[in-house]
């Protein structure tokens, strides 16, 4: 079973509805008006993420990963440390206006390009752009 978090918020610096979960949290953090310990606590959940998530060569790598390829990571539903630090993150967004979905799957949705203890990616159909 897989457990994927999506986004949408308005990005009112450039007037565009925007997806995704840390760039969510990021312009949370710097452009809405919230209460300093709160910032404190969204970055410190930022900073667990960067420390803890693992990321694949490929998708840190900008030369091998565009904006068209379509890559989406999911939790494995046995990663509870990680799906309960992120339902912090989600509290946080929700209640500075981000809508956050929880979608399950139960086999991977897509082409799995990468799976470790914690998570899966994989390429959505007919977008396998020579990412394996």
């Amino acid at each position: 079973m897989y457990l994927r978090y999506v986004v949408s918020y308005l990005n009112s610096a450039n007037g565009k509805n925007e997806t995704g979960i840390f760039r969510s949290a990021d312009f949370v953090r710097d452009h809405s008006e919230i209460e300093e310990t709160t910032k404190a606590e969204l970055q410190g959940l930022i900073a667990w993420f960067d420390e803890n998530l693992p990321v694949p060569e490929f998708y840190d790598d900008p030369a091998t990963r565009g904006e068209d390829d379509h890559i989406y990571f999911w939790f494995k539903i046995s990663a509870e440390n990680f799906i309960g630090k992120m339902e912090e993150l989600c509290a946080i967004l929700e209640a500075h206006g981000v809508s956050v979905q929880r979608l399950r799957e139960g086999e991977a949705p897509g082409e799995l390009i990468f799976k470790d203890e914690c998570q899966i990616a994989v390429l959505t159909p007919g977008n396998f752009a020579g990412i394996k």
